[in-house]
Formats: structure tokens, C-alpha cells, sequence
């Protein structure tokens, strides 16, 4: 089974326990139709990541199991959105509810480290490789009470700086399932992978099936549309009314869509911001159409011309159901047929707007590693990410940074000289920045996401942010990673609202801040303290987790965290992993954690 790219824009499961089934849900005292809905921060050094999840276990107050089996959701943890993607809709008895339970099937987990054509290997914290059933179980800080009539909002969150360990030396990525979940909140956002089964244009309303289900009686799903409802029809923008009819007129299609949009605690449907559907829409693991995902390395032409690209990356051809993972791709594009668009419901650009740098989603047609795009070809500009470190200070609008990582790949991997034009220097790389920027000073790591300019405009910028980050400066800008080659009993230590680390005997000991990597030192003993809460409640933005072999807890309350250490260690628990990311002092080599995991045996 093919996995689902996720094209939305770190990893969560968000759960949305709505009434009935949809679209004619009728309130039930004894059911309410539950959706798990994945989403998460893409891993720029990983291509992909999927995992299959067999299913899902809760267990309620009275200890009662109810077990819902998945037909084929298979995920893919290094390619998920920051809008949940719905995996699974089905009833659950109404009940208070205390645990939550799930299996991921690793027998046919694969995993591919950015620009790399073969398979990396999958490993536990301990080195040994993941091939079978790994089961996570969760006990709620809060109890999730599911009501007929009701709408209950919650989230299952997976931080991929904590649960995914990249080593590319030695081709092997190391999983570690550091869940939490949260109940709560009024609203949340979800992105829906869907068939559509009718529209109804009168009522402004469309009816949809999960293109991914439980086995038991899957959901319909109502979605609400209005006058600002964007939608894209195989690449061809509309708004409102003049979209809706587009879609309705397609109804015989068997269209497979992506739609984004909002949920609340009193809706049992969801509001349409965009809807994607057609050629384009590649959420559908019926792989109807032929697509490469990756970053343009190089371009033989220059603007007005067609032109030949090289794509590395990953690519699925659906007459053959052949992947390929970290190779170079000929994708053909003409500049008078070929359609290239930056965004649901934003105007049609040429292929002018692909640049090399520039992270493209290709349909088209594929024969071996060659994509057909100028007939019929339809390409996605995504949000291409750049790391790397600021050269001077930002000014006029602008900062100029030395890359490190375009993506996941380092800056030879691509040629930036375009019929006879140099598009860009790494060396010297400008960045025009969002109105929401930081300050950024000379000599500080920089993370920025956006688009590449367009090949042949003088003066323009390499890149057109719309979000950047000072990993020098930010809260959260320092990711600290230990890992012991066995479990170990003084590893960690509990000390004065502190965890003191020996690191002495660790294989892995770093601290990264944007590019650049540090081994911490024996002495003095690394330590981690709590960084002040920010937002509502006094653990409101803080995570601190505990990974062992009996299940997953989270709090936000470092004090309570710290006395759950003590006490497993005390039961003769020992460390093999402990990841973090908050602000680094490095003449005490100390970390304030905003989010910690500490995995035991």
C-alpha cells in the first residue's frame, strides 16, 4: 500500500469525538463517532518515515477495552502538516475514558534519509531493529469524557525532535514513541482526505467519505462552504460559488480531495477553508496519478523557456506501483502548458516561479525517472526550508546567511547556475522577511521556510519567507541529544529542581543550535532545568515526558516530573535516551527545557 504524502505545511494525532455519523448525525446517549486525525512538523533530513497503525485500544473507567482495527492507514512521520489529516472515523461507546492504546506495525516500516536512494535502518534506543508490533500505551492526565450529543476536542502529539534520532553515517534512524495527549480546547483545525460523494450548492454544502477509515461503518463527513472557500480543480483556482459549481460539475469523477478547514466543541461538522480535488490532490492511497515529491537540484534554462529539471527526491509511478526514494528526476516542463501554482486559491504563475532550491510537488507522467510535466503537468511550490547562519545583521528588510541545508541536503548538491545565470550564492544567501520577523544578528543560526524567487530577476531575493526563526535567540533553539549504548543506572541523577546528567559513557552527547553542532563535555555534569511557562496556566508550553516500557506520561509540571524520575529510578529504572530543546548556557552546559523526553528500561 502506497503511504500518504501530506502536502500541508511539531508530530500531533488530534482527536475529534463527534456526534453520530455524518452528514445526518442523530444525538445518541450511547455512541458518538470518533476521528484521529494526524499532523505534525515535517523532518526536513528525512524523506520519509512510514509506519502502518493496526489499530487503537481504550480502555474507560470500569477497565472496559474497546478496540477499533484500521484498514490501512499507513503514516508517514516525516511528512506530516501542521493541519491534522483524518486516519480513522468511527463510533465509540459513550464513556469516561482513561487510557489509550496504540499498535504500530513496523514489519513494513521503511525510512530514507534525505538525497539517500537506499533504506536506512529502523532501531529501538538500544540499536535493536524495529520489524515488529510496537504497542504505546497512554494514561490521560485528564479523563476524556465522551457524551452522546457532544463534541469532545483532544490531541495526541508525537515532538520529532524527540522521537526521531537521524545518524547518517551510519544510514539508521532511531524511533522513539514519545506521545502525549491532551483534552481540550474549543476549537482545532484538521485537514480531511476525502472522497467526494455529493455536493449540495443550494445549501452550500458537501458530502465526503475518509479515504482512510475504520473497518466499522465509516464516517460521512458534512463540510460547510461559503463565498471564502478556496478550492484548486487539477491545479485551476476559484473562489466561493464559482468554485463550488466547478466541483459539482465533477461529481462523476470519483474525486479524491484535500480539505482544510475548522472543528469546534458545539460543531459536528467542519467549516471549509480550501479544498483541493482532481489531479493534485495526492492524499488518496489509490495513487491515481503519477507524482514526484523533492527539491529541484537544476535547471538547463532560463525565464520565457521550456525547460528540463532535475528533482531529487522521492517519486510514485501508479501504473507500475513503483517508489523510489533519494533519486534524480527529469521532469519536463512547458512554459506555455505546464501548470504551477503556490497555494490553494492563489493565481496560476508560470514555470518561471521554479527555481532550483525550490521544493516542488510534480504530476505529470512518469516513466522510470522521467516525469512527463509539459502535456498535462500540474506543480506545487512548497514551503522550501533553509538553515544556515546569518552573515551580518538584518537589514532593510532582509538578512544574508551562509546555508548549511537547503531542506535536507547540503548546498553542493545543487547547481544554481541557470543558462549561463547564477540564481543564487550559498555563501551570501538572502532571505526577505516576514513582518513578524526576530531580530537577527550577525553570526546567528537562522531556520527560514518560504519560496524561492524566480529564475532571472535581478535583485530579488533567494528566498521569500514566511517564517523564520533565530534558533540563537529562540526559547526552543537548542536541541539536546543524549544516548547511552546500554541502559544505565547513573546516567541521570534528580538534584535541586535539576536533572544532572554522566555522560561519561554516552555514545551520543550534542547540543545543535541551528547548524552548529557541540559534544558536551564530561564536566561540568550537564543539567536541565525548567523554562518559565508562557501562555495560559502555569505549565501552559511545556512538555516533559517519560518513555518506558509500561506506556508514555506527559506533564507540564517539571517538580512533578522530576518526582516521577526519582521514583522509577529508586524501582531500579535506568536511562538510554533523553532528548530535549529549550535555551543552552554553554559555560554551565546547562539546558532550560521548555520540552524534555526521558526514555528508561
Amino acid at each position: 500500500m502506497k503511504a500518504i504524502p501530506l502536502l500541508a505545511a511539531a508530530a500531533a494525532l488530534s482527536l475529534f469525538a463527534c456526534t453520530g455519523n455524518l452528514p445526518n448525525p442523530v444525538p445518541s446517549s450511547s455512541t458518538a463517532a470518533v476521528t484521529l486525525a494526524v499532523s505534525g512538523t515535517p523532518a526536513a533530513e528525512l524523506e520519509t518515515f512510514t509506519v502502518d497503525l493496526d489499530d487503537v485500544v481504550w480502555t474507560d473507567t470500569d477497565g472496559r477495552t474497546i478496540r477499533q482495527r484500521l484498514d490501512q492507514p499507513r503514516l508517514d512521520l516525516a511528512d506530516l502538516g501542521a493541519t491534522g489529516a483524518v486516519v480513522i472515523s468511527a463510533d465509540l461507546p459513550s464513556a469516561t475514558y482513561t487510557k489509550l492504546q496504540l499498535r504500530l506495525d513496523f514489519a513494513d516500516a521503511t525510512a530514507h534519509i534525505a538525497g539517500d536512494a537506499t533504506a536506512a535502518a529502523i532501531v529501538d534506543a538500544e540499536g535493536n531493529l524495529l520489524r515488529d508490533t510496537v504497542t504505546v500505551g497512554l494514561t490521560f492526565a485528564e479523563p476524556l469524557v465522551i457524551e452522546g450529543g457532544m463534541h469532545t476536542l483532544g490531541s495526541l502529539g508525537l515532538q520529532p525532535d524527540h522521537a526521531l534520532a537521524i545518524d547518517r553515517t551510519r544510514r539508521q534512524v532511531t524511533f522513539t514513541p514519545a506521545f502525549r495527549f491532551d483534552v481540550g480546547g474549543t476549537t482545532a483545525s484538521v485537514a480531511l482526505h476525502a472522497t467526494l460523494i455529493a455536493v449540495d450548492e443550494a445549501r452550500g454544502r458537501i458530502i465526503v467519505e475518509p479515504s482512510d477509515s475504520a473497518r466499522t461503518r465509516p464516517a460521512r463527513f458534512t463540510v460547510l462552504v461559503d463565498n471564502a472557500t478556496e478550492y484548486q480543480l487539477d491545479g485551476t483556482p476559484a473562489t466561493g460559488a464559482t468554485g463550488l459549481a466547478a466541483l459539482a460539475a465533477a461529481t462523476a469523477r470519483d474525486l479524491r480531495l484535500e480539505i482544510g478547514g475548522t472543528t469546534t466543541s458545539t460543531s459536528r461538522t467542519i467549516a471549509a477553508a480550501s479544498i483541493r480535488a482532481g489531479r493534485g490532490a495526492i492524499s488518496s492511497a489509490s495513487g491515481a496519478d503519477d507524482w514526484v515529491v523533492g527539491h529541484v537540484v537544476a535547471r538547463d534554462r532560463g525565464p520565457g523557456d521550456d525547460a528540463s529539471l532535475t528533482v531529487l527526491g522521492r517519486s510514485f509511478d501508479a501504473a507500475t506501483g513503483t517508489q523510489r526514494f533519494g533519486t534524480a528526476h527529469a521532469v519536463d516542463v512547458a512554459f506555455a502548458a505546464t501548470r504551477v501554482v503556490a497555494g490553494i486559491g492563489t493565481a496560476a504563475l508560470t514555470t518561471d516561479a521554479i527555481n532550483v532550491g525550490q521544493r516542488v510537488a510534480v504530476f505529470g507522467s512518469l516513466a522510470g525517472t522521467r516525469m512527463d510535466a509539459a502535456s498535462f503537468g500540474l506543480i506545487h511550490l512548497q514551503a522550501t526550508e533553509i538553515l544556515g547562519v546569518a552573515n551580518r545583521a538584518a537589514a532593510d528588510g532582509r538578512v544574508i546567511v551562509a546555508v548549511d541545508r537547503i531542506g535536507g541536503l547540503l548546498p553542493g548538491a545543487f547547481a544554481f547556475r541557470v543558462g549561463g545565470t547564477i540564481e543564487a550564492e550559498p555563501a551570501a544567501f538572502s532571505i526577505e522577511l516576514p513582518a513578524t520577523a526576530p531580530a537577527i544578528a550577525a553570526g546567528q543560526a537562522v531556520h527560514a521556510a518560504g519560496r524561492r524567487g524566480s529564475v532571472g530577476v535581478v535583485g530579488d531575493a533567494d528566498l521569500v519567507a514566511t517564517r523564520i526563526e533565530n534558533r540563537s535567540t529562540a526559547g526552543t533553539g537548542a536541541r539536546l541529544a543524549c544516548q547511552w549504548p546500554a541502559p544505565r543506572a547513573d546516567g541521570i541523577a534528580v538534584a535541586a529542581a535539576s536533572l544532572m546528567l554522566d555522560i561519561s559513557a554516552a555514545t551520543t552527547r550534542v547540543v545543535r543550535i541551528g547548524p552548529t553542532e557541540t559534544v558536551l563535555n564530561a564536566t561540568p555534569a550537564p543539567t536541565l532545568r525548567a523554562a518559565a511557562a508562557s501562555g495560559r496556566g502555569s505549565t501552559s508550553s511545556r512538555e516533559y515526558t517519560i518513555v518506558d516500557d509500561n506506556g508514555v506520561s506527559t506533564t507540564g509540571d517539571f517538580s512533578a516530573f522530576l518526582a516521577e524520575i526519582q521514583s522509577r529510578l529508586t524501582a531500579n529504572a535506568r536511562v538510554v535516551r533523553l532528548a530535549g530543546a529549550g535555551s543552552f548556557d554553554a559555560a554551565s552546559q546547562t539546558l532550560t527545557a521548555t520540552s524534555l523526553t526521558v526514555e528508561l528500561r
